[in-house]
């Protein structure tokens, strides 16, 4: 596969308005229908700038979902009210988003289901994971009296109502700790 010209500028858009018309005429962004533009959520801008990118260039768009964003959960911050409001505008802009992908690619089979049922099938599945053989176990600090549980990422009010792992935690503390 040809790699992606011109997609990687070393700046950072948060803008679409204004502001990435004026980035626009500052940079030599210059994409063909060859290149491929590859956003990644949570940020619906940065879905909408790949609608604009390939709007305007007629590239290929890939949308990486790392969370079901406007399709699924309420976020914490959000009252009820908040939240539908969002999504009831938010949801328009994102479906159109969907329909100019190319790909559309997520973590897991539960963050797929939240998809609009039209657009369900489509969306294929990338697991997160790691290469065993990239990690240096050596540099690796044993504290065998620590237990650490580390979480990089969004928590929805809808997931705190199932408490199963937070039972399993403290299991796994009864019995060996």
């Amino acid at each position: 596969m040809e790699e992606a010209r011109g997609c990687f500028t070393g700046r950072e858009i948060f803008d679409l308005g204004s502001e990435f018309n004026k980035y626009k005429k500052k940079t030599n962004i210059d994409l063909t229908e060859e290149d491929i533009v590859f956003v990644s959520f949570p940020s619906i801008a940065i879905h909408n700038l790949g609608y604009a990118l390939k709007q305007e260039f007629g590239c290929k768009l890939v949308l990486d979902y790392r969370d079901p964003g406007v399709f699924g959960y309420q976020l914490i911050e959000d009252n009820k009210i908040l939240s539908t409001l969002r999504k009831f505008f938010l949801k328009r802009i994102e479906t159109r988003n969907l329909r100019s992908a190319d790909l559309v690619v997520t973590i897991s089979e539960s963050i797929r289901n939240f998809f609009p049922e039209k657009y369900r099938e489509s969306v294929q599945i990338v697991r997160n994971g790691y290469d065993i053989t990239k990690i240096n176990f050596n540099l690796i600090q044993h504290h065998p009296n620590t237990f650490k549980l580390v979480y990089l990422g969004s928590v929805y009010n809808d997931q705190l109502n199932d408490t199963t792992f937070f039972k399993a935690v403290r299991k796994f503390i009864d019995k060996y700790a």
